[in-house]
């Protein structure tokens, strides 16, 4: 999401769990928009944030350690990032993820919630077919998955979230579908290293646990 900003032409701001502090960028720095990783650890202690767009991308059972390992606990403490956000404002989710819809029929949620699918077509939001990305928001996107720069099939439900994201803020599809085409994933995260007598090497040493390397 941030690339998509940033190419489009805004002035953006990251920051959160990733390493640079969002209270350093306000404090010193003037954006445009600011996009935040924010772990379930800070969203434990939140009042008033309350962000213009959230998304969950997926659940899974880690850090269960601290929700007294307690699955539901530790989703409910994800979800707090839609605790303050009204219609006004917009929740992307994971229509494929069964806690999220669990956890969804119980919460009184205001937010404008669009769900994104790999499984799904849906009418309002993004869904994915054999072989195109379908952006059903604003006027419509539609994205040939061979484009995407990035491998695998969680990235493709990552450009199906962000793209959404990059149509509630006005982003034309043009640059929407170059940005999906030219972002470059962080170090040691699948980054592919050589093929070699037609064996594939991918580097994945960022994975730090058995679900993030599944």
């Amino acid at each position: 999401i941030y690339h998509i900003l940033k190419e489009y032409g805004f002035n953006v701001g990251l920051g959160g769990n990733i390493g640079k502090s969002f209270a350093k960028q306000v404090a010193e720095e003037a954006h445009d928009f600011y996009v935040l990783e924010v772990s379930s650890f800070q969203l434990d202690d939140i009042q008033n944030f309350r962000p213009y767009i959230s998304l969950l991308l997926n659940l899974s059972k880690d850090h269960l350690d601290q929700y007294n390992y307690d699955y539901e606990e530790y989703a409910l403490a994800k979800f707090r990032i839609t605790e303050n956000q009204d219609q006004d404002n917009f929740f992307i989710y994971n229509k494929d993820d069964e806690m999220s819809q669990k956890i969804l029929e119980k919460l009184d949620i205001k937010v404008t919630k669009l769900p994104f699918s790999m499984t799904e077509k849906l009418e309002n939001g993004a869904y994915a077919t054999d072989e195109d990305l379908i952006i059903n928001i604003n006027d419509g996107l539609k994205i040939k998955i061979d484009e995407l720069s990035l491998m695998g099939k969680h990235n493709v439900a990552n450009s199906l979230a962000a793209s959404i994201a990059g149509k509630l803020l006005n982003i034309s599809n043009d640059s929407i579908r170059n940005s999906l085409m030219t972002f470059q994933a962080v170090e040691h995260r699948l980054e592919n290293v050589a093929e070699i007598n037609g064996v594939k090497f991918i580097n994945d040493s960022k994975a730090t646990n058995v679900n993030a390397t599944y």
